[in-house]
C-alpha cells in the first residue's frame, strides 16, 4: 500500500486556501499524511492552519525565500511513498479523487492524472501524457498538481531555489532526459488548478526562464529541431517572422481557440464527467 504525502504551501491566500483545506479533509480515501508549508502570512492563513492542526503531521508559518525554498521545505518534512503539491487555491476535483486514483496499485516512479484548470464554467480539460517526450516537455510540461513523484527522487534532488517561477518544469528533465525515470498516465480527473497563481499569470517572466534554462540544456541544433516539432512560435525564438506572418498565425491561434472553448471542451468536459 502506497501512502501519499500532500504538501500545500501559501502565502497570503487565505481564500484559496479555504478550498484547499476543505478539499483535502473530504477525502473518503485516507492513506495520506498533509503537510503546510506558510510563508508567514497576515491575512489569517496562520489562524486558519492552526484550527486544522490535527489533521496535520506537520506545519509551520513563518519567513521563506520563495516557492521551491517552500516546497523543498515540505520535502523534507514527508514520509510518504508518493509527494503530490496542491498549492493553496488547488482542490480535489471530487471526495473521491484519491479513491480513483488507486494509489495502491502504482509503480511508477511518476504518476500522472488529468486535471481541470480554471474556475466556474471557464474550466479547460488537461489530461495527462500517455508518454513523456522531448516535445511534451519543452512545449506543454506536466501539471504538477494532479502528478505525484516518488518521494525519494525529490530528496535525492530538491528544487533549484535560484529559479522563481520554472523549478517544477526543469525538474522534469532531471527526471526524464537525465534519469528515464519510469511514468505511467491515469486518465482520471483528480484535481483543479488555480489558474491565477504566478506561475500561470508572470508569462513574461516564465517565458524568460525556460528559454535561459533550455538554451543551456540543449544543443543549438537538437533545440531547433524539439522546437520545430513543437511549433512553438515565441518571440525570442523566432526573431526572424516577420510581422505580418506572426499576426497570420496569431489571428489562427484566436479562431481555433475560440472553437475549441466554446464547443469542443464542454463537450469532452461533460462525457468525462459522465463516465
Amino acid at each position: 500500500m502506497n501512502k501519499i504525502s500532500i504538501i500545500t504551501i501559501n502565502y497570503n491566500n487565505i481564500g484559496g486556501l479555504k478550498r484547499t483545506v476543505d478539499s483535502v479533509l473530504l477525502q473518503t480515501w485516507k492513506d495520506f499524511e498533509w503537510i503546510v508549508i506558510d510563508g508567514g502570512s497576515t491575512d489569517g492563513s496562520r489562524e486558519l492552519i492552526e484550527g486544522i492542526s490535527q489533521h496535520l503531521s506537520y506545519w509551520c508559518s513563518e519567513h521563506d525565500r520563495g516557492i521551491f525554498h517552500a516546497m523543498n521545505k515540505g520535502i523534507r518534512q514527508a514520509k510518504g511513498d508518493y509527494i503530490l503539491f496542491l498549492n493553496s487555491g488547488d482542490y480535489f476535483s471530487s471526495s473521491k479523487s484519491l479513491k480513483h486514483a488507486k494509489p495502491e496499485t502504482w509503480f511508477a516512479d511518476i504518476v500522472g492524472c488529468d486535471a481541470f484548470m480554471g474556475s466556474g464554467k471557464k474550466k479547460t480539460y488537461y489530461q495527462a501524457p500517455r508518454k513523456v517526450t522531448y516535445q511534451r516537455l519543452v512545449c506543454m510540461s506536466l501539471c504538477h498538481q494532479s502528478t505525484f513523484i516518488r518521494r525519494i527522487l525529490l530528496t535525492e534532488k530538491n528544487y533549484d531555489e535560484t529559479s522563481k517561477i520554472g523549478a517544477d518544469w526543469m525538474w522534469w528533465f532531471y527526471a526524464f532526459v537525465d534519469n528515464d525515470f519510469t511514468y505511467t498516465n491515469i486518465s482520471v480527473p483528480i484535481t483543479v488548478m488555480d489558474t491565477t497563481g504566478i506561475s500561470i499569470t508572470a508569462t513574461e517572466a516564465r517565458k524568460k526562464e525556460r528559454w535561459n534554462f533550455l538554451l543551456n540544456y540543449f544543443s543549438p541544433s537538437m533545440l531547433k529541431k524539439v522546437k520545430e516539432q513543437c511549433n512553438w512560435d515565441d518571440e525570442l525564438e523566432y526573431q526572424a517572422v516577420l510581422n505580418s506572418e506572426k499576426v497570420i498565425l496569431k489571428n489562427v491561434r484566436k479562431i481555433i481557440n475560440k472553437i475549441y472553448f466554446s464547443l469542443i471542451n464542454p463537450i469532452y468536459i461533460t462525457y468525462k464527467l459522465l463516465r
